[in-house]
């Protein structure tokens, strides 16, 4: 009798597993495939910033390939998570989109703000970037830790919101997802950083994570740790950049760092030495992860065409003007580069940048 109880529950043990194995199989097979989804379209969208003069016409397609249309939407998504009563905006919209079922989800206390929306054929994530005093309060511990969920070390304020938040999100999406659709994310600025670390949880526990798209978003960690972050989303995480953001130039690596300290103490000699030089020791970060795009006047442009080492070339250039802008003592020169800097971080900016590279 027991040979017989243990001999069906390894048969059903089998089956099942048979059954998950087949599920994941074609959850893959499906994901290689494009599929156009015409209701999640920009002729819907009611929120286009005042810069968007003509805007395009595009449609989103669930792609494993990087789409300047794909970008576009979901820069006006993370455009709707900006919105200052999300419950009552956010809702009609992505009904607009096709998306049956959405929620909203603001933890004021740890400064997150995201959207979970289900379509028939994937799941949505997208993470507000920074808008409240405890968002920059973290944004503003750029120190490292270790990254204990995954390698290396990452930024302790974004790791920080991300470890007390984890369980409440994955749990949000895993209920929102029992189909195991495949799932997009997205995020502007810190937005981006938490859709990256959010999306690394959701692949470590099994979810089927198609895609993560950011915008403009500031380093996040160490050499070890991206690297982690691409082999765990393999060719699956896009990064764009406006040409003239300062953000991914955040924090800066030790090498810039050093020069900026070395500034700062040559001006303000009653900093004490050694209280910059633990700082700057902790400022180990990498270029960030993922294939990254850059937008400027000259069109879209994969960073892997600029050269070996493009994104190392344009820190160091964007460093080192600024440091002979304050050399220099302009003032004036430099508060004006540092507001083109920062407005062209804004996600209007983004939006009309990338606008004005899609074809009509």
């Amino acid at each position: 009798m027991k040979a017989v109880f243990f001999i069906s529950f390894f048969l059903v043990f089998i089956s099942c597993k048979h059954s998950q194995s087949d599920q994941e199989q074609s959850s893959v097979h499906a994901l290689q495939q494009d599929k156009l989804i015409p209701s999640f379209t920009s002729e819907t969208f009611e929120y286009f910033p005042e810069c968007s003069v003509q805007p395009k016409s595009v449609q989103f397609t669930l792609s494993r390939e990087f789409h300047p249309e794909n970008a576009y939407l979901l820069l006006l998504a993370s455009l709707l998570s900006e919105e200052k009563r999300p419950k009552r905006t956010i809702p009609p919209q992505l009904e607009a989109w096709g998306f049956a079922n959405s929620r909203v989800y603001n933890h004021a206390w740890w400064g997150l703000r995201l959207f979970i929306a289900e379509h028939q054929d994937f799941l949505l994530v997208t993470f507000r970037g920074t808008k409240t005093l405890s968002q920059n309060i973290s944004n503003a511990m750029f120190s490292l830790v270790d990254a204990k969920d995954f390698e290396g070390r990452v930024h302790r304020g974004f790791y920080g919101v991300y470890r007390r938040q984890k369980k409440k999100v994955l749990r949000m999406i895993t209920e929102a997802n029992s189909a195991r659709k495949p799932i997009v994310f997205a995020g502007h600025s810190r937005g981006g950083a938490m859709a990256s670390l959010f999306a690394l949880a959701a692949v470590k526990n099994g979810l089927p994570v198609h895609q993560v798209y950011s915008f403009g978003q500031p380093r996040f960690g160490d050499l070890a740790f991206n690297r982690f972050v691409d082999s765990t989303l393999d060719n699956r995480f896009f990064r764009v950049e406006n040409f003239n953001d300062i953000t991914p130039n955040l924090p800066p690596p030790k090498e810039q760092a050093t020069e900026i300290a070395n500034m700062v103490l040559e001006n303000k000699p009653l900093i004490k030495e050694q209280n910059l030089a633990g700082i700057i020791e902790n400022l180990s970060y990498s270029f960030t992860a993922g294939k990254a795009y850059y937008l400027s006047a000259d069109g879209l442009s994969d960073k892997s065409n600029l050269g070996p080492t493009p994104e190392t070339h344009q820190s160091l250039e964007f460093w080192q003007q600024f440091k002979e802008t304050v050399e220099a003592e302009h003032i004036i020169a430099v508060i004006k580069s540092f507001r083109s800097h920062l407005n062209d971080h804004l996600p209007p900016q983004y939006i009309c940048h990338l606008e004005n590279n899609l074809e009509n």
